[in-house]
């Protein structure tokens, strides 16, 4: 396959000259891969980088429990490729195509000659590497949150904000407020919201959501449940909200993270993947 006419319809391309632009294929190879392939790899260097010409992938982040949150979706035009790739660092986050993906493949070399050679490029790609590490950051505060929330041991918790915490765990699906839990943990709602930030590491809401929504994940994984049914079932009576609170912590749209889930029912861990093991690498 020829880069060259993928590379005009690419934005990032579109104001490079035709004969530059001749030039800039030949460092380019067109390479077809399947669905799942490991693109990129969490906590190791990219030796390669790769533009999206068709399909799509997800940006995948680790936490420290091992656990897989999706950051964002790459789409046709895109950088594979994070912040990392800038500072000679391992991967903050994984990429793996959601299905068959038509990549436009360069080396790291040829890549950076590149944009040394064309400054708007460089702009280009340096404003989506910031773009991606914003939604990196987001996400990763977001879990580690909720990773400290969930892994204080019941002697570093006051009784109150413990049974508070087997509240939201037990009834999270319920319309619980936080004048309610705080009532039923003899508390009042100004002290609650203070000690519950302070020894879970997040907000009763945030706390709250972030249940919510990981269960909300795991029925549309295991049950497969349509993006309604998970909602109203964890709790959003409002689907408008859902979706913004959703896509707040995830980094995509509930219906993007289901039909990233599409030919991955046999997975049982609730996450984007359940293991590494499956994949294809090159």
């Amino acid at each position: 396959m020829n880069p060259l006419p993928y590379l005009r319809l690419t934005k990032a391309f579109a104001d490079i000259e035709e004969a530059s632009l001749k030039k800039i294929a030949r460092t380019y190879t067109c390479k077809l891969y399947p669905a799942n392939f490991l693109f990129v790899e969490q906590d190791r260097k990219a030796g390669r980088v790769g533009l999206i010409a068709e399909g799509s992938a997800q940006m995948v982040m680790r936490d420290e429990r091992d656990r897989e949150h999706m950051v964002g979706i790459l789409n046709p035009g895109e950088f594979m490729a994070d912040i990392s790739l800038f500072v000679g660092h391992a991967a903050l986050t994984s990429i793996i195509s959601r299905e068959p993906l038509v990549g436009l493949i360069q080396q790291r070399a040829d890549f950076f000659k590149m944009l040394e050679a064309f400054p708007a490029l460089k702009d280009f790609f340096y404003r989506h590497t910031m773009q991606t590490a914003w939604q990196y950051y987001q996400s990763n505060r977001r879990c580690r949150d909720f990773v400290t929330a969930q892994s204080k041991t019941p002697e570093q918790i006051p009784g109150t904000v413990k049974k508070s915490i087997e509240l939201i765990d037990r009834f999270y699906s319920d319309p619980l407020t936080l004048g309610a839990v705080a009532k039923e943990s003899g508390m009042s709602r100004y002290y609650l919201s203070r000690v519950f930030k302070r020894y879970t590491g997040c907000s009763f809401k945030e706390y709250l959501n972030r249940k919510r929504i990981e269960a909300a994940k795991t029925l549309m994984q295991r049950k497969n449940l349509n993006v309604s049914e998970a909602g109203f079932t964890v709790g959003y009576n409002d689907l408008s909200y859902f979706s913004r609170t959703f896509k707040a912590f995830e980094g995509v749209s509930p219906s993007e993270f289901r039909k990233s889930l599409k030919g991955s029912r046999e997975r049982v861990i609730p996450g984007v993947f359940h293991s590494a093991d499956f994949r294809k690498k090159v």
